[in-house]
C-alpha cells in the first residue's frame, strides 16, 4: 500500500473506531432515502473516487455514495446534474480544489445580415435584426453530506449561475439604387439583438459532521455575468450616380439606423441562498487614496429604514445607469458596492454599448473636426472609472496616501460575491451610519502599458454620479 493509501486507511480507521452510531445513521439514512425518495434508487456508489492533481473528473448523475473521496491539489469535480446529492464518507483533500457546478453560459446571439444592395429591378433591403442572446443556465443544487474530511488546503464549491450571451449586432441597410428625378428612400439598419438573462446560482445544503475541515469549505454563488445588447444597425448609403440637368437631380432620403431597446440586461429570479459559506471579501477600512471622495451622501432614506433597504436604494440606481452588477464586499460594520471598471468620456459621461467595458482605449466619436485633427496628431487618451459605495458607521473616513493601480481595482471586482450578507439585510441603518462614495478615475494614454490614477480632482464626485445617471436615483424617495 502507497503512503497515501496508509494515510487515508489511518484517517478513516480513526474515524470508523470512534463514530458506530454515525454509521448506523447513515444506514438507516441511506435505507430511508431509498425507501421515500425514488429517485436514490438511481444511486451511483464507488469505494474510491481519486481526482489527480490539476485535473478534472466529471461526476455523472443526480446520486452519489462515495466511501473515499481523494482530490489532490488543484483537482476538479465537476457536477454536470441541474441538482446532484453527494454523500461522502472520508474526503481527504492535498491542496486547494474544486466542485465546480456553474451554470453553462449562453450563447452569443449572431450578426443580422447586410440587406441586400438595390439594382435597377430589386429595390435594396433592410438590415436584418440582430439575434438575441442565450440566457446563462443555473447553478447546480447541490446537497453535500460530509462525515470526516482531512483538508490541506481549501475546498471551493462554485454554483454560480451561467454567463449571459450578448445580442448581435443588427445588420446595415444596403445601398439604394438611384433614379434621376425620383423620390428615393434610403434603407433602415437592422434592430439590436438582445442580451440572455444571466444565469441565477444554485443552492448548497451542505452537512459536515465533524468539525476538522469544516472551516476549509468556501461556498461562492453569484449570477452569471451579464451580457451585452448588440449594436443598431446603419442606414443604408445610395449607388454612385451620375444624373444631368434634363434628367434631374433624385430627392435622396436616408432611411433609419436600427433601434435598441435600452434596457438593462436581465438578472434572473431571486433565489434563497444560505450564505454562511460564502467567500466575502473585505474591503480595506482606510481605503486606498481616490480620485474625489463624497464623505456623506444625502439619500432621504426613511425612518427605520435597514443596510438591506440601502443596499437596494444603490442597486435600482446601478441598474437604471446600466450597470453590471457591483461586488459585494464586508467594510467596518456594513459593506461596500465595488462599480466593474468602465471607460467614459472626458466629461464623465460612460462609453456606448461594449466600448464601456473595454480595456483598450476606444475611439469616442469625436464632435467636431478639430476634435478628429487633435486625436490624429496627439496619443488618445482613455478615460475608466471604479466607484466604491461604502455604507457603515459615521467614523473619520480616512484613506491612505498609497495610490492604486488600476489592476488593483480590477481585483476587487473579481474577489467576492454579488449579493448582500443576510446578516446585514435586516440591521437598522440609523443615524450614527451614513453612505459615502469614493470615485477612482484613470488615465491611460495611447501607447503606454501603465495607467494613472487623476491627481488632482479632474471631476468631482457629483459630477461622476450625475454624468452616469445615478445621481438622482439615489437621492429619489422609494
Amino acid at each position: 500500500m502507497t503512503q497515501d493509501g496508509r494515510g487515508l486507511q489511518m484517517l478513516k480507521d480513526t474515524y470508523l473506531v470512534g463514530n458506530k452510531a454515525s454509521q448506523v445513521f447513515r444506514k438507516i439514512f441511506l435505507f430511508a432515502a431509498i425507501i421515500f425518495c425514488p429517485g436514490w434508487s438511481l444511486l451511483v456508489a464507488q469505494n474510491v473516487l481519486r481526482v489527480p492533481a490539476g485535473e478534472t473528473h466529471n461526476l455523472k448523475g443526480e446520486y452519489h455514495a462515495i466511501d473515499t473521496l481523494y482530490l489532490g491539489a488543484g483537482a476538479t469535480l465537476a457536477l454536470d446534474q441541474p441538482t446532484v446529492r453527494l454523500l461522502i464518507e472520508v474526503a481527504y483533500l492535498e491542496g486547494d480544489a474544486t466542485i465546480d457546478g456553474r451554470g453553462e453560459p449562453g450563447v452569443d446571439g449572431k450578426d443580422g445580415q447586410r440587406g441586400r444592395d438595390g439594382t435597377a429591378e430589386t429595390p435594396a433591403t433592410n438590415g436584418e435584426k440582430g439575434e438575441s442572446g442565450g440566457s446563462g443556465g443555473r447553478g447546480t443544487n447541490l446537497d453535500l453530506y460530509v462525515s470526516f474530511a482531512s483538508v490541506a488546503g481549501q475546498l471551493t464549491i462554485d454554483l454560480s449561475g451561467g454567463s449571459a450571451g450578448s445580442g448581435g449586432n443588427g445588420g446595415d441597410g444596403g445601398d439604394a439604387y438611384v433614379f434621376c428625378g425620383q423620390y428615393i428612400r434610403g434603407t433602415s439598419g437592422g434592430d439590436a439583438g438582445a442580451a440572455g438573462s444571466s444565469g441565477v446560482p444554485g443552492n448548497l445544503r451542505l452537512i459536515v459532521t465533524s468539525e476538522l475541515g469544516r472551516d476549509s469549505i468556501v461556498h461562492q454563488k453569484r449570477y452569471g455575468w451579464l451580457g451585452e445588447e448588440g449594436e443598431a444597425g446603419q442606414p443604408g448609403g445610395f449607388l454612385p450616380y451620375n444624373c444631368n440637368k434634363d434628367d434631374g437631380q433624385p430627392d435622396l432620403v436616408y432611411g433609419q439606423p436600427g433601434e435598441v431597446s435600452g434596457s438593462f440586461p436581465s438578472i434572473g429570479p431571486e433565489s434563497n441562498l444560505p450564505d454562511d459559506h460564502l467567500n466575502f471579501g473585505t474591503f480595506p477600512e482606510n481605503p486606498p487614496a481616490a480620485s474625489d471622495r463624497l464623505a456623506n451622501l444625502p439619500m432621504g432614506l426613511p425612518r427605520g429604514a435597514t443596510f438591506g433597504d440601502v443596499y437596494r436604494r444603490i442597486m435600482s440606481a446601478l441598474e437604471y445607469g446600466r450597470y453590471r452588477p457591483p461586488s459585494v464586499q464586508r467594510w467596518r460594520d456594513g459593506f461596500a458596492l465595488i462599480t466593474q471598471l468602465e471607460q467614459i468620456y472626458p466629461d464623465g459621461r460612460p462609453l456606448d454599448g461594449r466600448e464601456r467595458w473595454s480595456q483598450s482605449i476606444k475611439v469616442a466619436h469625436s464632435p467636431s473636426i478639430l476634435s478628429y485633427l487633435k486625436s490624429l496628431i496627439f496619443a488618445r487618451r482613455g478615460y475608466f472609472r471604479v466607484m466604491v459605495f461604502l455604507v457603515g458607521k459615521r467614523d473619520g473616513l480616512l484613506t491612505t496616501s498609497r495610490p492604486v493601480s488600476r489592476e488593483e481595482a480590477l481585483a476587487w471586482f473579481k474577489t467576492s460575491v454579488g449579493e448582500l450578507p443576510s446578516d446585514l439585510q435586516s440591521k437598522s441603518f440609523g443615524p450614527d451610519h451614513r453612505v459615502s462614495v469614493l470615485v477612482y478615475e484613470f488615465v491611460k494614454r495611447e501607447n503606454y502599458e501603465e495607467a494613472y490614477i487623476t491627481e488632482p480632482v479632474r471631476l468631482p464626485v457629483t459630477d461622476h454620479l450625475e454624468r452616469s445617471y445615478l445621481l438622482e436615483r439615489l437621492r429619489k424617495s422609494e
